[in-house]
Formats: C-alpha cells, structure tokens, sequence
C-alpha cells in the first residue's frame, strides 16, 4: 500500500496575523488631540548625569529596560529639561556636594564592593533584558498615542 502523508494542517502554513504598531507622533483621532510639536529624550536630562558620580555604570544599566517609555514620555522632557535649568542655581551647588559624597560612599566601600561589582553589573543587565519587552508592550499598548498627544498639549500649557 502507498504511504500517503498527512495533509499539512493550513494553519501552520499561514504566517500569524500582525498586530499593527501604535502610531507615534501622531495625532490622537480619538481624542482630536494634534500630534505634539517637540518631542525629546534623555539628552534633555543630561544635567543630572554627574548626580550619579562613581555610580554611574550602576545607575545606567537599566536604561535599556526604560528605553520604550521614554518615548512615551517624549513631550514631557522638554518640560524636565526647562525645569532642570530654571533650577540650576540651586542643582549645580548641590550637584557638587552629591559627587563628593558619592566619592567617599565609594571610597569607603569600593574594596568591599569592587570583587562583586561586575556581578552586580551583570545582573542588572539581565533584569533590564527581561524587563524591556515588559516596558516596550505597556508603550505599544492600545491608546499609547493618545498618551503620547495628550503629554503633548500638556507641555505646550506648560510656562
């Protein structure tokens, strides 16, 4: 008797359906909110980067989990950006006085720390890489560009 194979089940011969992207900087229809006019990002947040001091490579290794919120956040680091300058004369001298203290925090327990630093690292690393889809869905979610718009016309209120 001829062996006759199974037909292929038509499912697994179809790709699976696509799930549109949320449009981003878009206008919300929804809301009839226009797009927003200026959008930024975490170049707008630089002046508190020496906040961090010796901690730097701590702090900075979950940036790639938050990364898809920032974009969500877009038109609102502006506003932090205006914010940040409008407390300079107040942030800059305090600004010193963290690096100093962050200096001798780690001064004092750099010797302790220091063997267990990388491991540290790297499980930072590997939470910021599980997280990341996490934080990318919740940006991609249904509405997000309304968020995105309204955030928008938020900024353009702000003084």
């Amino acid at each position: 008797a001829p062996v006759v194979a199974p037909a292929p089940d038509p499912g697994a011969l179809l790709p699976p359906p696509r799930v549109p992207e949320p449009e981003r900087g878009k206008p919300c229809a929804a809301l009839s909110l226009p797009a927003p006019q200026e959008v930024g990002g975490l170049q707008n947040l630089i002046r508190l980067v020496p906040l961090f001091g010796p901690f730097s490579p701590e702090a900075f290794a979950m940036l790639p989990a938050f990364e898809p919120g920032f974009q969500v956040l877009g038109p609102l680091f502006p506003v932090f950006e205006d914010g940040l300058d409008q407390a300079a004369p107040v942030l800059d001298p305090l600004t010193v006085v963290v690096q100093r203290l962050g200096d001798a925090g780690y001064g004092a327990i750099g010797p302790l720390y220091q063997p267990y630093r990388q491991q540290v690292l790297d499980a930072e690393a590997q939470l910021a890489a599980y997280l990341q889809p996490i934080v990318q869905q919740l940006a991609d979610a249904p509405g997000s560009e309304c968020l995105i718009a309204l955030e928008g016309v938020l900024a353009e209120l702000a003084p």
